[in-house]
């Protein structure tokens, strides 16, 4: 059986909810050190938050949970889209998995003391054709609630209020204090 010392999140969190926060509690638990890779994309509507923001939003739940020094967050560099999914295992030259092995290497993590968190298909995909072990997050059932952060930026734009409940009060104040129902309703496009 293997034993990883590290565990390296990768993700947009936007924004980091309660099922992003179950997933880092538990890897918290099982390993020595936790890296949150916030992927360093671009101001839309998908992506409300500027990526020094999202870690500003981790900083404060690091912070709250008393997880110092095992939890760190760093911004990662984002994929292209248009790569789109490798093939097959023969592709080691594929931008994703260069990608990811960029991502490692410029964080310092190896096949041998790392596991890789990750849901979506591409980044599976990528940090394993990089040789890393990758576990799926399982966040909806660590988490014990289906939390979407896509329903979380609906609801701010359409002004309700149940967003609220799927992030943690910290981080509710922060992003109020952001004015990100404001940011997102103008980065919305007008319906017809």
């Amino acid at each position: 059986m293997m034993w990883f010392r590290r565990a390296f999140y990768p993700g947009r969190f936007q924004p980091p909810h309660y099922a992003h926060l179950s997933i880092v509690l538990n890897a918290a638990r099982r390993f020595e050190e936790v890296i949150v890779g916030v992927r360093g994309v671009h101001l839309n509507l998908e992506n409300p938050l500027r990526p020094e923001e999202v870690v500003e939003c981790w900083r404060l739940l690091i912070q709250c949970f008393k997880l110092e020094g095992r939890v760190k967050v760093a911004i990662i560099e984002d994929f292209d889209k248009r790569w789109g999914l490798p093939l097959s295992d023969k592709e080691l030259g594929h931008p994703l998995v260069e990608w990811a092995l960029r991502v490692a290497s410029r964080l310092g993590l190896n096949t041998d003391d790392t596991v890789v968190i990750a849901n979506k298909p591409p980044m599976v995909l990528a940090f394993n054709l990089a040789g890393f072990t990758v576990m799926p997050g399982l966040r909806h059932r660590a988490s014990r609630v289906d939390v979407s952060a896509t329903r979380i930026r609906q609801s701010m734009v359409e002004g309700g209020e149940e967003w609220r409940e799927a992030l943690h009060p910290a981080v509710v104040e922060y992003i109020e204090g952001l004015g990100l129902r404001e940011r997102l309703k103008a980065l919305h496009p007008p319906t017809a």
